[in-house]
């Protein structure tokens, strides 16, 4: 059984994700919609999520996985969850849940993507409405994707870290040391816009990652983290999924700040983990609003969402932040969504029909 920080941490956070968000009202149906929504309703029906890590990773996996429980709870519907997908064996993975005849298939990472288009591209399953997590439009014109504006939040993250070090007196070429599994394109492209919030404030810090290649490998999480300390840098990010905690608690056994990724990491009891802040762009916080217009007939195949900052659940925060720091991070946060600061290393333009678009790295 897991500790009761760890219980109350992901059932917190995933909760919130679930059932907290500021929703637009969705304009009256026509009569056609109406008919649409009816056949979507989710009473009854399967959702199965698939899912490349642990369920029970006491983190982003799990929090995913709480919020869609809730989700499934308030519209009466059944949670098919399929964990632990192999990578290169996922189209069989997809094709098992595909038979099970669920009213939607949810992928959660694009890392997936390879075994999702092929069963979506499938005309035997042209009845499943396929949805995915990820940062582009769909490449299977029949299924719809979304993410997480993970640019915004990273580049408020690396303000919010340049805050925490500039409170403990480190502004001299300050060393942030990132511990991230394989040496992905989002993994870098994050930890970029990272970089770009962390210099906005301390021009001479140092942003300096290892790749151990594995999201899951705590040993060889702990490793690098216990390098990174040894190195002196002051603060750490494990940019990882089931291996987060072995970084968490060679950092806390340092008293090395330490930044959660993905989920609010604030709050949590001791002896449990400690975190210093958190980057939030966990996909939990899109799921209400993805399965609220599925429903009432509004998502339509070849959709591209995308949940920024104005989202709550999205974003970065510190630990109990003094109202100077809190407003630097709010001001930031204003920024950025006004257009005043435009992250470099990425980001979405939101087109005229409600999707969006991805927009490069800035000039």
């Amino acid at each position: 059984m897991k500790p009761s920080w760890r219980r109350r941490f992901i059932a917190v956070t995933a909760l919130a994700a679930a059932f907290g968000l500021a929703l637009p009202a969705l304009a009256t149906a026509s009569t056609h919609d109406s008919v649409v929504a009816a056949t979507r309703s989710l009473k009854g029906k399967k959702i199965a999520v698939l899912i490349a890590g642990d369920q029970n990773d006491g983190g982003f996996y799990e929090g995913q996985v709480t919020a869609l429980k809730a989700l499934a709870k308030k519209y009466k519907a059944k949670l098919i969850v399929i964990d632990k997908v192999g990578i290169g064996t996922s189209q069989e993975s997809f094709d098992n849940a595909a038979r099970q005849n669920p009213a939607i298939i949810l992928s959660t990472g694009s890392e997936l993507l390879d075994g999702f288009n092929a069963v979506c591209n499938n005309p035997q399953y042209r009845s499943i409405f396929f949805m995915s997590q990820a940062a582009f439009p769909p490449v299977c014109k029949r299924a719809v994707h979304f993410t997480a504006d993970d640019f915004q939040s990273h580049y408020l993250g690396g303000v919010a870290a340049a805050l925490i070090l500039e409170a403990a007196g480190k502004t001299t070429a300050p060393t942030l040391g990132v511990v991230a599994g394989p040496e992905l394109s989002f993994v870098t492209d994050d930890n970029k816009a990272l970089e770009e919030g962390l210099k906005s404030r301390i021009p001479d810090a140092k942003l300096n990652i290892t790749f151990t290649g594995d999201f899951e490998n705590a040993a060889l999480a702990r490793e690098a983290a216990d390098a990174f300390i040894n190195q002196g840098a002051s603060l750490l990010y494990p940019y990882l999924g089931g291996a987060l905690i072995a970084v968490v608690e060679a950092a806390n056994t340092a008293k090395v700040p330490v930044l959660a990724v993905a989920i609010d990491g604030c709050g949590i009891p001791a002896p449990g983990p400690q975190f210093a802040g958190s980057i939030l762009f966990n996909p939990a916080p899109g799921f209400a609003p993805m399965l609220k217009s599925y429903q009432s007939g509004k998502l339509k195949p070849g959709d591209f969402k995308v949940f920024g900052l104005e989202t709550k659940g999205v974003g970065a925060n510190i630990c109990n932040a003094t109202s100077e720091q809190q407003k630097v991070l709010d001001a930031t946060k204003q920024k950025i969504l006004n257009g005043d600061i435009v992250v470099k290393a990425g980001g979405f333009v939101k087109k005229k029909d409600g999707n969006w678009k991805v927009r490069g790295p800035a000039a």
